[in-house]
C-alpha cells in the first residue's frame, strides 16, 4: 500500500514537471495616447504610461500612431513595471518578438525624448 501511494505521488510529480505549462503574457487593449496603454492579462486591466519619456506636443499624434502601427489591439507584451503616479503604472513595455523596448523605439524614431538620468 505504501509503495503504492509512493509510486503515485512520484508519478504525479513527473508529471508535472514533464507538461509544459501554459504561461500568459498581457495583451494590448488600446492606445490611449502617446505614452499612456491600455493593457490587460488573464484578470486584470492596468492603465500603462511608459516610463521615462516626455513626447513634445508638436508630435503627440505622430507618437500616437506610432504606437498603434507597433501595438495593435491585442497584440502581446511583457512590461517591467517601475513605479505607479497618480493612478497609472510607469513601466517599459516591450512587444513580444522585438528587441528594443517601446521607450527606446519612440527616441529613436525621434518622436520622444528620454527623461531619466
Amino acid at each position: 500500500m505504501l509503495k503504492e501511494c509512493l509510486k503515485l505521488v512520484l508519478g504525479l510529480i513527473l508529471l508535472i514537471l514533464i507538461l509544459p505549462l501554459k504561461s500568459y503574457a498581457a495583451e494590448v487593449l488600446q492606445v490611449r495616447d502617446s505614452l499612456v496603454l491600455q493593457i490587460g492579462d488573464q484578470n486584470r486591466n492596468y492603465m500603462v504610461r511608459l516610463v521615462c519619456l516626455e513626447v513634445d506636443p508638436s508630435k503627440e499624434l505622430s507618437a500616437r500612431e506610432f504606437l498603434k502601427s507597433k501595438l495593435p489591439r491585442g497584440k502581446k507584451i511583457n512590461f517591467r513595471p517601475q513605479g505607479t503616479d497618480d493612478g497609472f503604472l510607469l513601466a517599459r513595455v516591450q512587444p513580444l518578438g522585438m528587441d528594443k523596448d517601446l521607450s527606446k523605439e519612440l527616441i529613436d524614431a525621434g518622436l520622444a525624448k528620454s527623461v531619466c538620468d
